[in-house]
């Protein structure tokens, strides 16, 4: 059974996203907000430098519950974010710049995990890197806690980074008032 963990409660709890089943996330409820971190996102010629290693807040679309977005201000530029968990699609266009696309990744639906940027300088606004969604689902949660006897509060993760081996990423955990926090490999 476990360690019990529970959501976060600045988390809202949002609306049940029906395309993901069975549902990965706390008690059959998606996370009304979720995070995402870019990591090593490259510019192409003649555009704004990409916002890497700030963690972004996307809010759960009123209208399709499997969506996330948002509009976030990065250096005089406006950027549109959006993550569709039956996808796994993370799309971010500048929309000061005619809604250029700046990152575009895809992966297996409805799992928030690390996705590499499918965009290239020929047609699009930047290239290489990855973006993170930093809310697991329950689950991975609740085993990562239970396996590392983390105490009840045990935050989602904070962040994840690619391993020297490339079948392993380097997770971070927290407990929620914990100044702390734990490093360490996992398979995912």
């Amino acid at each position: 059974m476990g360690i019990p963990i529970h959501p976060d409660p600045e988390v809202p709890v949002g609306a049940d996203c029906s395309r993901c089943t069975p549902d990965p996330w706390w008690y059959g409820k998606t996370p009304g907000r979720i995070r995402i971190v870019f990591h090593l996102v490259d510019s192409c010629p003649g555009f704004p430098a990409f916002p890497n290693e700030i963690p972004f807040y996307l809010y759960q679309d009123t209208y399709d519950h499997c969506i996330w977005l948002d509009y976030k201000d990065f250096g005089g530029e406006t950027y549109h974010f959006q993550w569709a968990a039956r996808y796994s699609a993370v799309t971010v266009r500048i929309t000061t710049l005619a809604n250029v696309l700046a990152f575009s990744a895809a992966g297996p639906t409805c799992l928030p995990e690390r996705l590499s940027n499918a965009c290239w300088c020929t047609w699009h606004a930047s290239h290489a890197g990855y973006a993170n969604i930093l809310d697991l689902p329950h689950p991975m949660i609740d085993y990562l806690a239970t396996d590392l006897n983390f105490q009840p509060g045990a935050r989602a993760l904070y962040d994840i980074h690619q391993a020297s081996d490339p079948d392993q990423l380097c997770v971070r955990l927290t407990g929620r008032n914990s100044k702390g926090s734990c490093l360490f490999l996992y398979e995912p």
